[in-house]
């Protein structure tokens, strides 16, 4: 996951899920921090076997509260339906409404993001690898000034 903090007080949120089909899988329902989501700005794809191909219906999500549902053609199901087909799913939004004044650390605004999960009902086995990445601000050049939660320093 990358979040890009714009200077209009929006996030660029993009995930790249790798996944292994174990059942029958129509689609991937994904949360997001708040109700001000982009649903305009929303963009994914599946790559399987190398090949790219554009998930085409991306709406507001009937199982997260807060979410989008990226809901897979049949082209995309054919492609991934084997049993343990690895494929990525690439997703991408902007999300309105995320910089805030912050009361704790004065002079300063902050961003509370919390990256979206799977519910172990619908996952087999662990988690390889999860990375969170946040980009600051083009302009942004005091990196120290940063803080990750109050009294502790960003390490970048």
């Amino acid at each position: 996951m990358d979040v890009y903090i714009n200077r209009d007080g929006s996030i660029d949120i993009e995930y790249s899920f790798t996944f292994i089909n174990y059942g029958k899988l129509d689609g991937v329902d994904i949360g997001l921090p708040n109700r001000h989501y982009d649903l305009r700005s929303a963009s994914a794809s599946v790559v399987v076997d190398g090949d790219t191909y554009p998930v085409r219906k991306l709406v507001k999500s009937p199982y997260v509260g807060i979410g989008i549902a990226a809901e897979f053609d049949q082209i995309i199901r054919n492609k991934i339906e084997v049993y343990g087909t690895e494929f990525t799913l690439h997703f991408s939004v902007n999300n309105p409404h995320m910089v805030y004044i912050n009361k704790i650390e004065e002079d300063s605004v902050g961003v509370r993001f919390r990256p979206t999960w799977f519910s172990s009902e619908y996952q087999k086995g662990y988690t390889g690898l999860l990375r969170a990445r946040i980009f600051f601000p083009e302009g942004f050049t005091e990196p120290d000034e940063a803080v990750h939660l109050k009294d502790r320093p960003w390490d970048s």
